[in-house]
């Protein structure tokens, strides 16, 4: 068993990322891509959650790649005003129920 599983093992879920490049960390960690997030759930049925550099135009695909859900921190906080944070997360709910 590889020390991925073995946490997968006593994990009630887990978190997996970044998933693409990210702005939300100075020194952010490499890339995990959509190819680690499938390798990940084919390493466990528990719940993912993806995080970093998630947004809008790439939801569906990190859906689609195995994630059970997702942190997109940065993709609400690209608008500076309220109106533009309102904006971005009616953006992210549609790309949800477009990949559905």
């Amino acid at each position: 068993m590889s020390a991925v599983s073995a946490l997968y093992a006593i994990a009630d879920v887990a978190g997996l990322g970044p998933i693409f490049e990210t702005t939300g960390k100075v020194n952010p960690v490499p890339v995990v891509g959509l190819e680690g997030l499938r390798a990940a759930r084919r390493a466990t049925g528990k719940p993912l959650v993806a995080i970093g550099g998630i947004g809008p135009e790439n939801l569906g695909a990190v859906l689609a790649a195995g994630a059970d859900s997702v942190a997109v921190l940065g993709a609400v906080r690209r608008g500076e005003s309220r109106a533009a944070v309102g904006q971005n997360c009616r953006r992210l709910l549609a790309a949800v129920r477009e990949a559905e």
